[in-house]
């Protein structure tokens, strides 16, 4: 038995990362485990969260929970790296 552990549930609502050059305001749909074993038995877990964008009518995006998060600073800070200060 393997616990997981994640931060989000159906109907939380969520900041996304797109393509690292942009944030949306988004609600949880839905979230998916899929847990695997390494090349070293070591057991890997990626969470991919079905979300709905809040804003332009843009539908559901799949994102990993890589790209997901509760704030707009959070979001905005993982994005830092690939932003040209303008």
């Amino acid at each position: 038995m393997h616990t997981v552990d994640y931060d989000f549930e159906p109907g939380d609502n969520v900041f996304v990362v797109l393509d690292d050059t942009r944030v949306e305001a988004a609600s949880v749909l839905s979230l998916k485990f899929k847990i695997y074993d390494d090349d070293q038995d070591v057991m890997q877990t990626v969470i991919t969260y079905n979300v709905i964008l809040d804003d332009a009518g843009e539908g559901t995006a799949s994102v990993d929970s890589t790209n997901i998060f509760a704030t707009l600073e959070e979001a905005t800070d993982s994005i830092q790296e690939f932003l040209t200060p303008t």
